[in-house]
């Protein structure tokens, strides 16, 4: 016999061991109540064994709402921009029920293996921002968003790669016309481009649209 209490509530099961002394009841669905449970298993005396009974206990909880976290990263940028993360935590069945106040860990980890790590607390929409900054970074950083649940919410989490491009560099074209051409030949035009650095790097096979007005 086992007898099972779940608040004020007593339901009591019978059932038989089978050849392994293994025993099995079930208590319907809807006799269950949120909150602890009390269950007592009894053996009443016989020819063959004593009487013994044995109480453990257990809870019955409400089912969590199933969570999902919106994050789709931004990709390629350049290293001078820093990766920008935009997210959405919402319950997994409705975009549009956001969780506000929830606590979201984040972990970046970058192409020389730099981990960064944070956390922000979503606002009224459910949204969360985060920026991480990239300078001289090049090659795939991953992003992992981390939601870990509370009494009514399940855990989420969201994982996206970023590639990331070296920065560009800011360039100088100078041009060098001549004073003046003549009318009766070709008007030849030169110039230099090259990067706006100590060393005036040359840039080396860069399209260049040259535009005349006369």
């Amino acid at each position: 016999t086992v007898v099972v209490k779940i608040g004020d509530n007593e339901i009591t099961l019978t059932n038989t061991t089978d050849a392994n002394g293994d025993l099995t009841v079930t208590v319907p669905k809807d006799q269950l109540v949120v909150g602890p449970v009390e269950i007592t298993a009894i053996i009443e005396d016989s020819e063959l064994y004593n009487d013994k009974e044995e109480t453990a206990t257990t809870e019955i909880v409400e089912d969590k709402v199933n969570t999902t976290i919106d994050y789709v990263a931004s990709s390629p940028i350049y290293a001078d921009e820093g990766i920008a993360i935009d997210a959405i935590l919402h319950e997994a069945d409705n975009d549009d029920a956001v969780i506000a106040d929830a606590t979201i860990s984040i972990k970046v980890t970058l192409p020389d293996g730099t981990v960064v790590e944070g956390t922000n607390v979503t606002d009224s929409e459910g949204r969360i921002t985060f920026n991480v900054d990239t300078t001289g970074q090049e090659g795939t950083a991953t992003v992992e968003l981390t939601y870990a649940g509370d009494d009514n919410y399940s855990n989420a989490t969201a994982t996206d790669t970023v590639e990331i491009k070296p920065a560009k560099q800011a360039v100088i074209i100078a041009l060098t016309p001549d004073e003046s051409y003549p009318i009766d030949e070709d008007m030849e035009l030169s110039g230099e481009v090259f990067v706006d650095d100590d060393d005036s790097t040359p840039v080396a096979g860069q399209t260049v649209n040259v535009v005349v007005k006369f």
